[in-house]
């Protein structure tokens, strides 16, 4: 998959070219919804041809960590600004608790593992509440992601990081995923050495972490 990506994606990046010169052109109302939603499909391709990609790379074990100690802030506040945003289109109330301890990781792949955390949080939440925020355990620091969304039946907290499991998402946040977004999180955490742990009720919300020394 990884060996072919390269050219599955050329083709489609000529695709997104020709759409994005259709819109340049005067359409009419009819026409701009179809190209828009041609676009939004071809954007959706891209992303699970390079989810997939990740996929394989994380189960060849062709990604490694490359961890350094930095300010766990640095990396905190810029997710928040991030979600920040989104919470306002999503009418999600989103709070940040700011944590200045230094850690030992790689800066990038914790990232992925908490967007993929905050984007759940934000597709399982309806108009609900959603915060960062970290917690010291003696030598360790847990960052986690609450809400208090539509939670997780016991029965089913072992199988949500499963490739392509997928619960029934929040109507008005973001579109359904194709249940690959915690199976590379469960990856990335071997990778990283970092455990995850998720805790839930169905009904009152969920709870994700990720601990990291």
């Amino acid at each position: 998959m990884a060996a072919v990506s390269h050219d599955l994606l050329q083709p489609l990046n000529a695709t997104q070219l020709f759409t994005s010169s259709i819109s340049e052109h005067p359409l009419n109302e009819s026409l701009i919804s179809l190209v828009s939603s041609v676009t939004n499909s071809l954007n959706d391709l891209e992303n699970l041809i390079s989810t997939l990609v990740d996929i394989s790379k994380l189960d060849a074990g062709v990604v490694k960590a490359d961890k350094s100690i930095f300010k766990l802030s640095d990396l905190l506040d810029n997710l928040s600004n991030e979600y920040q945003q989104q919470s306002i289109v999503y009418d999600i109330k989103f709070r940040y608790v700011a944590c200045t301890s230094f850690v030992n990781s790689d800066s990038v792949l914790l990232a992925r593992i908490l967007r993929n955390f905050l984007s759940n949080a934000f597709r399982y939440t309806d108009k609900g509440k959603v915060l960062l925020g970290c917690r010291r355990q003696g030598n360790n620091i847990r960052i986690e992601v609450w809400d208090n969304g539509s939670g997780i039946v016991a029965d089913q907290l072992s199988e949500i990081f499963k490739e392509f499991k997928r619960l029934k998402s929040s109507h008005s946040a973001y579109t359904n995923g194709l249940g690959l977004g915690l199976a590379i999180v469960d990856k990335i955490s071997k990778v990283l050495q970092h455990p995850i742990n998720v805790v839930s009720t169905q009904g009152k919300g969920s709870l994700f972490s990720v601990t990291i020394p």
